[in-house]
């Protein structure tokens, strides 16, 4: 291996490195973006329903986080990815045996 090759290699690692950090500040700044726009919505969602509390005279429904139609774009890429996490846990053996020990486990917490 001569000076070239070394000088690429060192080169090739720096260049790598210099693409993980830029990739982590990107991950960071994206998960922010996504808290911010999740605290948005569930802002504008009470917000809605005070106007319909207002138009209506109606008191406000209490409804969980879980019964609102509005879902963030973080929230359905979570979703996808345990859903896509699930099957193929499901479709293993080991996926098959952890989920008869869950099922065992949520039987023996219901006695």
């Amino acid at each position: 291996m001569n000076a070239d090759d070394k000088s690429i290699i060192a080169n090739h690692a720096k260049i790598v490195c210099e693409l993980h950090d830029q990739l982590d500040e990107l991950k960071s700044e994206l998960v922010a973006a996504y808290q911010k726009e999740s605290k948005i919505l569930t802002i504008l969602a009470s917000r809605d329903e005070e106007i319909e509390k207002l138009r209506g005279g109606e008191k406000p429904v209490a409804t969980s986080s879980t019964d609102k139609k509005v879902k963030s774009p973080r929230h359905e890429f979570e979703n996808n990815d345990l859903l896509r996490r699930y099957e193929a846990l499901s479709s293993s053996k080991l996926g098959k045996i952890q989920l008869s020990y869950w099922k065992l486990k949520s039987k023996k917490k219901g006695k």
